[in-house]
């Protein structure tokens, strides 16, 4: 696969996801749609998006059997040990991005002195993106991009290459929140080693799951542990330490995950 072509695959995922969303949203205008059900309605229309723009994708570029390649032969083949290195690099980079995600309350510290608390305010539309991060997200963005993208790249350019674009367009592909695009590229390349290592979509696809299960405990109940840590005194040397310990956690157990034989 040429690099263009990957381009474009990424390019073709996205218009999908907003020609779905716009046309579903014209809907509920040309249906008067009762405003006590939007929340609803639109957690859906998200969900739909990702779910029938992956699938269109993987249809029309990659014809495939989920079960033989997401599952493999059988789900009790998968190995215990590697499962907790899997669980310890998600837990990892978690902490290890955090900074990126914290970027507008880490400058308004060190420039203005003030910043925000975490607030998070639940609504039902949480629940539909609870769904998608945890079981479209993992197993429709792991086949695209680790599967099939960097797989395909592989066979043309180096293994650097393929590496480097697969992330890259994994990163962009999350682009319209600016602060996800350098945690987005390192769970793709951390995806990508795992993958390279293991040989088994499953295990990125874990690593995946595992990394976004975390982020959204810390944002449905890591909210007040944070608001008393922010009140501590916001952003000093326990913030970055706990972040370098993350980091390094992410680091080493990454680095133990053994190579499979061919």
């Amino acid at each position: 696969m040429k690099i263009s072509k990957a381009l474009l695959i990424v390019f073709l995922l996205f218009v999908l996801q907003l020609l779905i969303t716009l046309s579903l949203s014209w809907l509920a205008d040309l249906i008067a749609l009762d405003t006590k059900y939007f929340e609803h309605y639109f957690g859906m229309v998200y969900l739909l998006a990702i779910l029938i723009s992956g699938m269109l994708v993987l249809h029309l570029f990659f014809p495939f059997k989920i079960k033989s390649w997401v599952i493999g032969p059988h789900v009790a083949q998968l190995n215990g040990r590697l499962l907790s290195l899997i669980v310890m690099s998600a837990i990892g980079l978690v902490f290890i991005t955090r900074p990126f995600s914290d970027i507008t309350r880490i400058w308004d510290i060190y420039v203005n002195g003030v910043s925000e608390p975490y607030f998070h305010e639940f609504n039902s539309h949480h629940y539909y993106r609870l769904i998608t991060a945890l079981i479209l997200a993992p197993v429709i963005e792991e086949l695209i991009f680790r599967k099939y993208i960097f797989t395909s790249l592989l066979q043309r350019y180096s293994l650097r290459v393929a590496f480097l674009v697969s992330c890259i367009l994994f990163s962009l592909m999350h682009m319209p929140q600016l602060t996800n695009l350098i945690p987005t590229f390192m769970l793709g390349a951390a995806c990508c080693l795992v993958y390279i290592k293991t040989k088994r979509i499953i295990y990125p696809i874990l690593l995946h799951f595992t990394y976004n299960l975390v982020i959204n405990l810390f944002v449905w109940i890591g909210a007040p542990a944070l608001n008393w840590i922010y009140t501590l005194s916001p952003f000093d040397y326990r913030y970055w330490a706990i972040v370098i310990m993350g980091g390094l956690l992410g680091f080493l157990a990454l680095k133990r995950i053994p190579i499979s034989k061919p």
